[in-house]
């Protein structure tokens, strides 16, 4: 399972940091960065809660999450 951020859509809200600090970080930027490349078991539910916590759609969770 991976996490996408599309970095057109990030507002650098900061979201996805307060929820998933252990998946996301901010860019000098102001952009979303995905700290981790495969998304475990143990952290599906972090990401999907982390995607739907972003104000601008900007984070999607891809692949089988069972």
């Amino acid at each position: 399972m991976k996490i996408q951020v599309d970095t057109n859509r990030c507002q650098g809200t900061a979201m996805c940091l307060a929820v998933a600090p252990e998946l996301f970080d901010i860019l000098p930027n102001g952009i979303a960065e995905v700290l981790v490349d495969d998304i475990g078991p143990d952290l599906a539910a972090t990401a999907e809660d982390a995607a739907l916590a972003c104000p601008a759609a900007a984070i999607t969770v891809i692949g089988d999450q069972g």
